[in-house]
C-alpha cells in the first residue's frame, strides 16, 4: 500500500509543473481550455490527500514495530541470559526497553520507497529542466557535491557524539535510580553533596556530548538550506538574463521553479537515510543480543544434575576448582560468603558458564537448555524477596489458576 501511495505522489509531483507550463502557454496565446484548469485542481487534491493518507499508514507502522520490539525486548528476561540486567542492572535495561525501541521505530517511522522513487524522479525532472535550459541541472549537480561532503563530515561528528552520549544516559539512570531508593541512608549517613555532585557531573558529560551531536545537526543541516537558497538566487538571476535575451521561456522558468523542491528531495532522503543507517546499526547492536533467539531445544531425559570438573574465578580468583558433583539427594553448601556457593547454583540453573567443564541436567548441558524449562524443573527460592504491586493471591500464584475439582478427580 505504501509503494502504491509512494509512486501516485512522486508521479503527480512530476507532472504538476508540467501542468503548469501549459496553463501558461495557453493564457499567453490566448486558448486557455477550462479542462486542463479542472485537471490541475484534481491533481492538485489528489496529492494532497495521499500525502494525508501516507502520514497515517507510517503511523500505523511505527506503533505496530515499536510494540514488536518492547515485546520482543520485555519477553526475552524471562527466557534467556541478560548482560544488561547483570552488568548495568534492571534500570539501565528499562532505559533500553522503552528508549531504543523508540529509538529504531522512529527511524523506521519514513516512507523510504518513496525516497527512491523520488530520486528517479528527481532525475525526470533534471532532464526535463535541461530541454528548456542547462543552467538548472549544471548548478544542481555542483550544489550535490558540496551539499554531499557536508553530509559526509556532520554525520559523522554527530554519531559519533551521540552514541557517547547514549552510553552515558546507560550509566547514568541507574546511578538516579540508586540514588533514589537509598535517600534515607545518604540523608542519614552519606555525603550528600559529594554524591549529588558525581551524578550532576554524569549530567553535565552527557549533555555535553548531546550538545556537540546537535550542534553538528544544526549546521549541516543549516548548510544545506543555506547552499539551496544560494542555488535559488543564482538561477533567478541567471533565468533573468536568459528571459531577457529570449533564450528562456516565462513558463519554462516557474515550471523549474516548481522542480526545485522535486530535484532537492533526495538531498533530504540521502541525509536522512544515511543518518539512519549509522543510528540504526547503533541502536540494534544494544538490543540484538535482547531479542529473542530460537528457543534451545535440548530436554532433559531425566532429572539428575551433575557438575562436571567447573571452576570459575571473580576478579582473577578463582573460587571453584574442579568441582566434580553429582546431585543425586538432599544435600547443602556450607562456607563463608563469597565462597562460590550462589555461582554453583547460577552454574546449575546456565546463568553463568563456567571457566572449565560444564554442568548436566539429565544428561543434557543446561547452556543447550530453554530456561523456563529448567526454572520449572527446579525449583530455587531465593534469598532475595521478589514481590509484585498485587494482591496476596497473585504473589502466591504469579497468575497461575488453580485445577478445579473435576479436573483434580
Amino acid at each position: 500500500m505504501i509503494i502504491i501511495v509512494s509512486l501516485i505522489a512522486n508521479t503527480l509531483a512530476i507532472i504538476l509543473p508540467l501542468f503548469q507550463k501549459n496553463i501558461i502557454d495557453a493564457i499567453v496565446k490566448s486558448n486557455l481550455e477550462n479542462g486542463l484548469i479542472f485537471i490541475f485542481l484534481i491533481s492538485g487534491l489528489t496529492i494532497s490527500i495521499i500525502y494525508i493518507i501516507e502520514s497515517l499508514l507510517l503511523e500505523k507502522l511505527f506503533r505496530n514495530l515499536k510494540g514488536r520490539i518492547q515485546y520482543e525486548l520485555l519477553t526475552s528476561i524471562t527466557r534467556q541470559n541478560n548482560k544488561i540486567i547483570d552488568q548495568r542492572g534492571p534500570g539501565a535495561y528499562m532505559t533500553g526497553l522503552f528508549g531504543n525501541s523508540e529509538q529504531i521505530s522512529m527511524l523506521l517511522k519514513k516512507n523510504y520507497f518513496s525516497m527512491i522513487i523520488g530520486i528517479i524522479v528527481s532525475l525526470f525532472a533534471l532532464i526535463i529542466s535541461a530541454k528548456w535550459t542547462l543552467t538548472f541541472p549544471l548548478l544542481i549537480v555542483g550544489s550535490y557535491i558540496l551539499i554531499f561532503s557536508i553530509i559526509k563530515i556532520t554525520n559523522k561528528i554527530h554519531i559519533s557524539n551521540f552514541n557517547k552520549a547514549r552510553e552515558l544516559v546507560f550509566e547514568t539512570n541507574p546511578k538516579v535510580l540508586e540514588f533514589i531508593e537509598n535517600k534515607r541512608s545518604i540523608s542519614g549517613y552519606g555525603n550528600i553533596l559529594k554524591l549529588e555532585n558525581r551524578i550532576y557531573k554524569l549530567f553535565e558529560e552527557r549533555d555535553n556530548y548531546f550538545k556537540k551531536a546537535s550542534y553538528a545537526s544544526i549546521f549541516g543541516n543549516s548548510s544545506i538550506v543555506a547552499i539551496k537558497n544560494i542555488v535559488l538566487t543564482i538561477f533567478f538571476i541567471l533565468s533573468m538574463f536568459q528571459i531577457q535575451k529570449g533564450n528562456l521561456e516565462l513558463s519554462a522558468f516557474i515550471a523549474i521553479l516548481s522542480y526545485f523542491p522535486i530535484v532537492f528531495k533526495p538531498i533530504d532522503s540521502i541525509q536522512e537515510i544515511y543518518s539512519n543507517i549509522n543510528k540504526f546499526e547503533m541502536f540494534y547492536k544494544r538490543i540484538e543480543y535482547n531479542l529473542l533467539k530460537k528457543p534451545k531445544l535440548d530436554l532433559p531425559e531425566n532429572n539428575k544434575i551433575k557438575i562436571n570438573n567447573c571452576s570459575f574465578s571473580y576478579s582473577n580468583t578463582e573460587i571453584i576448582e574442579n568441582l566434580n558433583l553429582e546431585i543425586t539427594k538432599k544435600i547443602g553448601l556450607v562456607g563463608l560468603s563469597g565462597e562460590g556457593k550462589s555461582t554453583i547454583l547460577k552454574m546449575i540453573f546456565g546463568e553463568i558458564s563456567p571457566l572449565r567443564g560444564y554442568v548436566e541436567f539429565g544428561n543434557k548441558d543446561v547452556r543447550n537448555i530453554h530456561k523456563p524449562f529448567i526454572y520449572s524443573s527446579i525449583r530455587y527460592y531465593s534469598q532475595e524477596m521478589e514481590i509484585f504491586d498485587e494482591d496476596l493471591n497473585f504473589n502466591v500464584t504469579l497468575g497461575k489458576t488453580g485445577l478445579s475439582r473435576n479436573k483434580q478427580n
